[in-house]
């Protein structure tokens, strides 16, 4: 592995450790038993390695969009792996949504990123709940409101929920990504068809 790429996996274990607001590149070099200068070398300062790593994170999100949307399935059980994924994604860099505020506040260039993956998820989401629609898996009297803020409503309740883990629950590797995964389809329950809602109760289970 290269140098780059260790302070990279070493910064996201201390940060998610430590904090970010607790953490600096003196901490990391010490992590990985490298002088402060040689870091440097490779990341000037903070700023440049959080971008990194929410690049990373950015990146990872695109592939699972682009996977699921070349799906030919639409089906509630390509919709749950779909979740049960991005929760997993979510919990590998929880660090960035347990500090979330502070880091889109100080790094203008992260907020830009996450404005553009806010955006493509919300074209994917939009699109797939009106296929569901179309192909009777969500019930067909939805008022169309409900529908125009559902999406919103995912993403408030899915940016948030590490951050309420850690007040609350404290829940730590799978326990954490299965409870997560369940509450967030929770939300999606009265939408679904009576048949497609018996299936989603054997997931919920």
């Amino acid at each position: 592995m290269k140098t780059k790429d260790k302070i990279l996996l070493a910064a996201k274990e201390i940060y998610t450790q430590n904090g970010y607001n607790n953490t600096t590149t003196r901490d990391i070099a010490k992590h990985l038993s490298i002088s402060p200068g040689n870091l440097h070398y490779h990341f000037t300062h903070s700023e440049q390695i959080i971008k990194a790593l929410f690049e990373e994170f950015s990146l990872q999100m695109n592939e699972l969009l682009i996977r699921t949307s070349l799906s030919e399935s639409t089906s509630v059980e390509l919709f749950y792996n779909y979740i049960s994924e991005t929760t997993n994604l979510f919990y590998e860099y929880r660090f960035i949504f347990i500090n979330f505020t502070d880091i889109l506040k100080e790094n203008p260039e992260i907020r830009l990123i996450y404005k553009e993956i806010h955006s493509r998820r919300r074209i994917e989401f939009e699109n797939l709940f009106e296929d569901f629609k179309k192909k009777k898996i969500f019930k067909q009297d939805i008022p169309d409101f409900i529908l125009q803020n559902l999406v919103d409503q995912m993403f408030i309740i899915g940016d948030s929920a590490l951050s309420y883990n850690e007040v609350s629950h404290n829940f730590q590797g799978k326990e954490a990504i299965d409870y997560y995964t369940k509450i967030f389809f929770n939300q999606f329950y009265y939408l679904f068809t009576e048949e497609h809602q018996k299936q989603l109760e054997i997931r919920l289970k």
